[in-house]
């Protein structure tokens, strides 16, 4: 019986591309290791060992912040709210730096879980001013507490 179908060979592959790639696949490898390698080398590479700061250097530090900000209100280069936003960063920054205890960017009552009287106290005198639709009057009595509450911390 005769068919009009006629069988073909198997497909046979193209040698020169098989080749090639195995070259581009083994260029790859190759890159990829290198690029490990480096990034493992740049781990081990040896960092500046930070010496870490003591209670008493990190109050000098906040208290000249505290003086800082002090200056920029008498120069009016910052506004009272400004100002009560800024002691608050910085009382929150100066408790992270004493504890390890991340309470920058915690509300009030977040704060509260932790059972810092002094922070909690201070917060909740700023939130007032600092959320105010007029503009607070003074600081200066919560900038003398701010420092206060530095200098006796322990």
């Amino acid at each position: 019986m005769k068919t009009s179908v006629n069988f073909q060979g198997p497909f046979s592959y193209n040698i020169g591309l098989i080749i090639g790639l195995v070259i581009v696949l083994f260029l790859f490898v190759i890159v990829a290791i290198i690029v490990n390698y480096r990034k493992q080398k740049k781990k081990e590479e040896v960092k500046e060992i930070v010496k870490p700061k003591n209670l008493d250097e990190i109050k000098k530090e906040y208290l000249t912040k505290i003086a800082e900000l002090e200056d920029e209100l008498k120069n009016n280069k910052v506004t009272t709210r400004k100002s009560y936003q800024k002691l608050s960063l910085l009382i929150r920054m100066f408790v992270y730096e004493v504890t390890k205890i991340n309470v920058q960017k915690l509300t009030l009552k977040e704060i509260k879980k932790y059972k810092l009287p002094v922070l909690t106290e201070l917060v909740e005198e700023y939130y007032v001013p600092e959320f105010a639709k007029e503009e607070p009057n003074s600081i200066e009595k919560s900038l003398e507490k701010t420092r206060k509450a530095i200098e006796k911390w322990n």
